[in-house]
């Protein structure tokens, strides 16, 4: 595809700065649109004021940030490409991506199609996600940031865009505005790029005990830091990230975070218990597959230990699994009473759902954890098995409802 450059407003380093909007803009800098003039491709210049990151002390994270960026060559990760100072501002060259970030994209598909993105979809971002994390783990990196709004889509040149610019060619197109299938067909030509590498780093087995990150993707172990919990031996390792996906997951097939800070959870504290107690809801109306509720399941455990680890994620049967070959499921159809939501516990969750029929009725003990509202629910055992509901009385607790389910836990 011929490319006609924009006007070039100034040149820096054999790099070509476009009169065109930013990129996008961060805490630490923006991003332009620049044309490398000896390769002779578009680029992304991310420009960080040495003033800014002075004042702050952040030279070694800035320093940490481009260390470790420049190890980590993956299809996708946003590539590293260069990197020059002038006597005011540093510039880091990074492979350029002709999309919006996730979230963005997630937000307009809603806006345009009354609805969340599909499972199939959803997993098709997610097996590049995972792969991604997967080599930074390997290399024992943790990103430490994972969110929708950390995920770039580049696509194709062979699509017929203006000047590598797909955002408008979606959302000024009549055909994909009508439909979503025509939309989700090209979307699953994208290829998935991890950006923002600055709360990147090499773990070793301490971990490490910094309190960074966004606060609706934070796993359990960063917030206990600011809990009332916190011990001496406090630290976390990289399954931060793993948390921090089965969060992104719940946010692309529903449009929301599962735990977050509002009105009556406004503290860290808050939100670490909110996390402790485990709760968290899947609208009826949903369509998933039972594939994707254990893979959900896997990621969103409060104890780490319990939490699935990358190596077995990307091996995972939700992303294994060709989507004709999973076992769709209607949310409502698991729901035990006349709720409009499927409720689900990040907590005591020692085994994941399976997908096979155990035809036992089997009840747990009482979870004290699985508290909500004054009733509480036993832990699911197996397909046809019986979910028994509590409700709170001065003696003890009384059955209100029983009801059987399709669920199955497997391995311990």
């Amino acid at each position: 595809m011929e490319i006609k450059l924009k006007t070039e407003i100034k040149r820096l380093n054999g790099y070509s700065f476009l009169n065109e909007p930013p990129l996008g803009k961060g805490t630490f800098g923006t991003v332009y649109s620049v044309y490398d003039t000896n390769k002779h491709i578009y680029c992304a210049a991310k420009c960080i004021s040495r003033k800014f990151i002075s004042d702050r002390g952040l030279n070694e994270q800035m320093r940490n940030e481009m260390t470790i960026h420049k190890k980590l060559k993956h299809k996708n990760i946003v590539e590293y490409m260069d990197q020059f100072s002038t006597v005011n501002e540093i510039f880091i060259i990074l492979e350029k991506c002709n999309s919006e970030t996730l979230e963005k994209i997630c937000s307009n598909y809603y806006m345009l199609f009354g609805k969340h993105m599909s499972v199939k979809l959803t997993r098709h971002f997610l097996i590049q996600v995972s792969e991604a994390v997967n080599f930074m783990h390997s290399k024992g990196i943790a990103h430490r940031d994972i969110k929708l709004e950390n995920i770039m889509l580049k696509f194709d040149n062979e699509i017929p865009i203006d000047e590598t610019n797909i955002y408008g060619y979606f959302y000024y197109n009549t055909e994909f505005i009508k439909s979503w299938e025509k939309f989700e067909e090209i979307m699953l030509t994208s290829a998935v790029k991890i950006i923002d590498l600055g709360f990147a780093k090499e773990l070793d087995s301490k971990g490490t005990k910094s309190f960074l990150g966004t606060p609706a993707y934070l796993a359990p172990e960063v917030l206990k830091k600011k809990s009332n919990e916190l011990t001496p031996d406090f630290s976390y390792s990289s399954k931060v990230d793993t948390w921090a996906i089965g969060v992104m997951t719940f946010h692309i097939i529903t449009g929301e975070v599962p735990f977050t800070i509002n009105k009556n959870i406004n503290t860290f504290n808050d939100l670490y218990n909110l996390h402790k107690k485990g709760i968290y809801t899947l609208s009826k109306d949903l369509v998933l597959t039972m594939e994707l509720l254990d893979y959900l399941n896997a990621l969103l455990q409060f104890d780490e230990d319990e939490r699935i680890n990358i190596d077995d994620m990307v091996e995972h049967p939700f992303l294994k699994t060709e989507f004709e070959k999973q076992k769709e499921v209607l949310i409502k159809d698991l729901i035990t009473d006349n709720s409009s939501h499927l409720i689900l516990s990040t907590t005591k969750r020692k085994n994941y759902i399976s997908f096979g029929y155990d035809k036992k009725d089997r009840i747990s003990k009482i979870d004290e954890n699985l508290l909500v509202n004054d009733k509480i629910i036993d832990e699911i055992f197996g397909i046809q098995s019986k979910v028994t509901i509590y409700e709170r009385q001065e003696n003890g607790y009384t059955v209100i409802s029983t009801k059987k389910v399709m669920y199955n836990k497997l391995k311990k």
